[in-house]
Order: C-alpha cells, then structure tokens, then sequence
C-alpha cells in the first residue's frame, strides 16, 4: 500500500501543478483571444476561425495513438527499473513526430486551395490555411515533448510550456494584427507560438533522453511497430468520438436557432473552469496507473482504481452539484440576465460532471494504462453506433435539450461500458456504496444552497454566489462524514497524498484538517 500511496503523492502533485499551469494559460489565451477579436472585423475573425479548422481535423490523423504509447511505456519501464528500454521509446517517438508532422503539413499545403474553395466556398481562406501548416507540424512535436514529460511526470515542465505557449501567442498575434496583418496575423501568430513552444518542448524531450542511461538494441522498425501497435485502436477510437461530436454539433446548428445556441455556448463556457480541475487529474492518473502491471498486480490496480474514483468524487461531485443549483446567480452575474436560457442548459450539461462518481475520469485511462486500447475503440464505437440514431431523433425534435441529453446519454453509455469491460477483465469494479454516499451528500448540500437560493432570490446575484458558495462549503463536509462517505482514513490519506502538493497542498490539507476535528466531534456524539 505504501507504494501506491507513493504513487498518489506524485500524481497529486503534478495533478495539481498542471491545474495551475491550466488555469494561467486558459487565463491568458482568454484575454489575448478577446485583444484579436475586438482588433479583428467580425468577418476577419471568421475567417480566422476557418482556417483554423482544417489543422484541427488534419490533426486528429496525425498522431495515431503513438504519444500516448510513449507516456505509458515510458512510465512503466521507469517504474519496473527498466530505464535502458526506454531510449528506443523516445528515438521512435522523435522520428515518428517530425515525419508525421511533416507529411501533415506538406497534405495541409497541397489540399489547401481545394478545401478553401470546395469545401468552404471561401477561395481567400486558402493563403490563412497554408500558413496553418506550421501550426499542424509545430504540434506533432509538441505533443511529442509533451507526451515524454507525463511520462517522467515533469508535470512542472508541461505548466511552463503550456504558460509560455500562451503567452508568446497572445502576444504574437494581437501585435501583428495591429500592424496591419489582419486574420493573416491572427493564423501566423498561433503558428508561431505552436513552433516556439514545439522548440521548448523538444528542448525539455533532450534532457530527459539525456538523463537515460545505455538503450536496448530494439530496432526502430520493432519499437515503432510496438507503439503503434498500442496507440492504433485509441486513435480510431478518438476519431469516432471527434465524428460524434461533430455530428451532434452538425445536427444542432441545422434545427436550432442562432438564440438558442448562443445560450448553450454560454452554458458550455463554464464547463471550462471544471475541466481545469479534472483534466489535470486524468492527466495525472495516465502514468500512475501505468506503473502498475494488471496481470501480476490486480490487487494494486484495483486499490488505485477505487481510489482514483472516490477521492477526485469527493472534489467533483459537490463542485457539480453546487453549480447545477447555483446555475442562475453565476449566468447572470458573469454574461447578464439576457440569456435567459444558458442557466436550465448549464444545469443539465453539468449532470456528465456527476459521472465521476462512476469512473468518468478513471476508466479509460486505467485501460489505456494497461495496453487494453482496443476496449476503449470498441467502446467508443458502441456509443456512435446508439449516439448517432439517438441524436437524429433529439435533436431535431427536441433541440439544445436533445443535445444535452445525447452527449449525456453518450457519455454514460461510453464509461457503463468501460467500466464493465475492466470488471470483466480483471474483476473489480467502482466502489458504487462509496460514490452513492457521496453523491447524497453532494444531492443534500445542493438542497440546502437550493432553499437559500429560493427565499433569497430577491439579493443581488454576486452576493447570493459568495453566500451559497460558504453554505455549500459548511453543509458539505457535514453530510459527508454523518453518511460514512468518507472516512477518517480517509482524511488521513488525503493528507499524506498532498503533502508534496505546494502552497495549494497545504491549503488542502488544512481544510482536511479542519473536517478531521469535525468528524472527531461526530463521533464523540
């Protein structure tokens, strides 16, 4: 136990130190987002937007699964001691980024005319998308680098690039703007910072093959076939998943209204701010799992799994249900009481939160861990095959409310499935007496925050947020230690696993402190 205790302080850490790095970056990106478009005409900035489009697509048949190979191999042959078979790894990874980018930048130059004029009907774009390749090849070796430092788990470095990137193209891009560049400074700028954050990417990637000792005598061909013998059936199962979404997106804009789908777009910006909490932590899961070997260590993998269920749920699930319940208040305080529906959307997307109580954030990546890509592609495919006649249904028929409700059911479906698949595979499964306890403590402190916000509608927005917000910090903690959700060992562990965490660690682990002496106090009653 002692080990995977080991295991969660690091991932804690980093977890935290990439929450961080999300957070200024997202800051920054924001603000340097709104610089260009207040600088850009509304159509110019369409077209920026365009352009920008093709990279994304080209994108998600660039990288092939191989980067997330390199993250788990890397992080298992580290913890099994077997260092000198991991410079084989990361030669591979080198020489699969430059030639796949390469080819994809050369496709995204030779298709641009064609996509800009048939496909877009827009023959201006075609100049803005050439310049996109230096985008689509900067971010074959960015995810390269990027990939190699989860794997030695530099989380600290990956903030730093992150921060960095944002910063030179929220700089680059509003100061060629203004000097007369237009949307073609806009798409310039974005390829600049993706090549110089590419640059400190393969910067930080050097040091840590430096740091190897001797490698193995695997051939290139043989280690190259390794990783993309992993990463295949992740990459097809990512490209499904983008297909859906694209597909639901598609249906949305054809049978709602340009006012309904602002409101979404509202309600979706807030998801923001959650994905800065649990992104990092799936981040952070990817090599912690991938350090225990599923065959030998089944009891190990299923302590970790079950941790990395309950532990993020005690975060998650609460924050989820505050802001189901405080929807209106933070819609009206932040983009005012004109959309008028964004609150009722905003409420209902943050319901897929709740299923990190069941694995949402866990299940893939103890998988994708464990080598068993195939069952997430097969699981994806699943969730298309039902998404899709789903959605044809929903949406049309029901509109914003039948988006919501297919990526809901999607969503469910895809981690229902996964989680059958690891019970099937190793015989384990979520701790669901734990997830429910938490969850009826999150459903009672919702309920509290929910009367006080019925009998005090009348107070200013801002005012009733800070107030709820203190309400939900008090009542929680309560109900979770009277309904046995969490334990005092528990707490305890919680305490050991952010004791690297930094400032925000210590911040933690004294509000745990704080809960330790109230359920002391419960149970001398």
């Amino acid at each position: 136990m002692g080990e995977l205790i080991e295991y969660a302080k690091v991932s804690a850490k980093g977890g935290i130190e990439l929450s961080i790095g999300m957070t200024i970056s997202t800051v920054i990106s924001a603000l340097g987002t709104i610089v260009v478009a207040r600088l850009l005409s509304p159509e110019e900035y369409g077209l920026y937007t365009i352009a920008m489009v093709p990279a994304t697509m080209i994108g998600l048949f660039r990288d092939w699964g191989v980067y997330s190979a390199i993250t788990r191999y890397v992080s298992f042959y580290r913890a099994k001691s077997q260092e000198e078979k991991i410079r084989p790894i990361l030669k591979a990874g080198l020489g699969f980024a430059m030639l796949s980018g390469l080819l994809s930048a050369l496709f995204t130059l030779a298709t641009s005319d064609l996509i800009a004029g048939f496909v877009f009907k827009k023959p201006e774009v075609a100049s803005l998308i050439k310049i996109s390749a230096i985008w689509v090849f900067s971010m074959a070796l960015f995810n390269m680098g990027w990939s190699t430092l989860i794997g030695f788990e530099k989380m600290g470095q990956n903030s730093i690039v992150m921060i960095l990137r944002s910063l030179i193209k929220s700089t680059v891009s509003p100061l060629l703007v203004l000097l007369g560049y237009g949307a073609l400074g806009a798409v310039l700028g974005y390829g600049i910072s993706g090549f110089l954050a590419a640059i400190i990417c393969v910067f930080f990637f050097m040091r840590a093959y430096g740091e190897i000792g001797g490698g193995s005598q695997d051939s290139m061909r043989s280690t190259l076939a390794l990783l993309l013998g992993y990463g295949f059936p992740l990459a097809i199962g990512r490209i499904v998943s983008g297909f859906g979404n694209q597909f639901y997106r598609f249906l949305m804009s054809r049978s709602c209204s340009p006012e309904a789908i602002g409101n979404y777009g509202v309600a979706t910006n807030f998801l923001i701010a959650m994905t800065l909490l649990t992104s990092p932590i799936t981040t952070a899961l990817f090599p912690a799992f991938s350090k225990i070997d599923g065959e030998k260590e089944v009891d190990n993998l299923r302590k970790a799994f079950r941790a990395s269920v309950k532990y993020p749920s005690i975060f998650v699930v609460p924050a989820s249900m505050g802001v189901i319940v405080t929807s209106r208040p933070l819609v009206f305080t932040l983009f005012g009481e004109k959309y008028s529906q964004a609150p009722i959307f905003l409420s209902l997307v943050s319901v897929g939160q709740l299923f990190c109580a069941i694995g949402a954030l866990s299940a893939a990546t103890l998988l994708t861990s464990q080598g068993k890509t195939s069952e997430i592609m097969k699981a994806n495919l699943i969730s298309l095959l039902i998404g899709v006649p789903a959605s044809i249904f929903l949406i049309p028929k029901f509109g914003i409310y039948g988006l919501i409700a297919t990526t809901l059911l999607v969503t469910f479906l895809t981690v229902a499935l996964l989680d059958y698949m690891i019970y099937k595979i190793y015989g384990f499964s979520v701790d669901f007496r734990s997830s429910g306890r938490i969850f009826l403590a999150s459903v009672l402190m919702a309920a509290v925050i929910y009367v006080f916000e019925l009998l005090f509608s009348e107070l200013i927005p801002l005012i009733r947020i800070l107030i709820e917000g203190v309400i939900g910090l008090l009542a929680y903690p309560v109900f979770v230690l009277l309904l046995k959700g969490v334990s005092a060992e528990d707490l305890e562990k919680l305490k050991v696993i952010f004791s690297r965490a930094g400032v925000v660690g210590r911040l933690i682990i004294w509000f745990l402190s704080e809960i330790e002496l109230l359920n002391n106090w419960i149970n001398r009653r």
